[in-house]
């Protein structure tokens, strides 16, 4: 029997984004604490605003670069994180000292180049953490740098405690990357993104289809209509009009353009088309935390 790969989307910081996460299927949503990044969420009362939207199904994750205990009860106080994801140098002695003082699950991340480091941050963290996150160690930021490692170092490995493989995961790799890597759950910021910290609808619900189904969009497409090169060319069309701010939120916009499918390939374009997801209709997403919490309230006064 198939096991489901989970996926966590790091990097949400509008109400938007985290409700496409959560719609399409995400098991984690990741909202960073670290100016220096283009998807830090700067305001406590955004991050609050953003944690309360999110289903009790799905984990709400903090991702901090070395912090400090001040900053970490300011964050936590908002009530929007249920687990921290430590993405700097923090030791195993100061992964262990957050874990007490806040009372959270801690991921800790470890930065990839070759076999040894998967091996170093194993036997250093695996003590200490409860989950361990492997991401590429190339790039200027601590992590939604774009770039992979080579997968094939996780391969076959028995690791004690759960492990997220991140790094470079895009709607076209994230189902080889998993499965090359033997990887659980993955995790995706930068590969689903129309721009530098900008978030696209559209390319996360195409992440979630090709983690779901074990199978990348262009292999679906070129499965169905057998013509990899034509695909392609559409698939740029669509990308480029999908990037467009103001066809974001116009469904009936990306319907017309995935159109084009059934204009080149008739029949076989129409069930490539359903295939991909393109077209579907919005689905509701669960209860929020704070719609819940209104729910019970409002029973407990009747």
């Amino acid at each position: 029997m198939k096991t489901m790969v989970e996926a966590k989307i790091c990097g949400l910081s509008t109400p938007e984004t985290v409700d496409a996460a959560v719609r399409f299927g995400a098991r984690w949503v990741g909202f960073v604490t670290y100016p220096r990044s283009p998807r830090h969420v700067a305001a406590n009362d955004l991050l609050k605003a953003l944690g309360a939207r999110v289903p009790t199904s799905v984990g709400r994750v903090g991702l901090f670069v070395d912090p400090d205990d001040a900053l970490l009860d300011e964050r936590l106080a908002t009530g929007a994180i249920d687990m921290l994801q430590l993405h700097g140098a923090e030791t195993p002695e100061r992964v262990a000292t957050i874990k007490a003082h806040t009372g959270k699950p801690v991921m800790k991340v470890i930065k990839v180049t070759e076999a040894a480091d998967v091996e170093r941050g194993i036997a250093a963290y695996a003590a200490v953490a409860d989950r361990l996150m492997f991401d590429a160690a190339e790039g200027t930021l601590p992590g939604g740098n774009a770039r992979a490692f080579d997968w094939t170092i996780l391969s076959g490995r028995t690791i004690a405690l759960p492990w997220i493989l991140a790094g470079g995961l895009t709607p076209d790799n994230v189902a080889e990357a998993a499965k090359v890597a033997g990887a659980r759950a993955v995790d995706v910021s930068s590969g689903v993104e129309s721009s530098r910290g900008v978030k696209s609808i559209e390319l996360i619900r195409g992440y979630e289809y090709a983690r779901q189904t074990g199978l990348s969009l262009i292999a679906v497409m070129k499965a169905e209509l057998g013509d990899l090169d034509r695909v392609k060319r559409i698939v740029k069309i669509l990308g480029m009009v999908n990037a467009t701010p103001e066809f974001g939120e116009q469904p009936e916009v990306i319907n017309g353009c995935s159109d084009l499918f059934v204009t080149v390939f008739g029949d076989r374009g129409r069930h490539a088309r359903s295939a991909v997801g393109m077209g579907a209709k919005r689905t509701a997403a669960p209860p929020s935390r704070s719609k819940a919490k209104k729910k019970s309230a409002k029973s407990k006064r009747r």
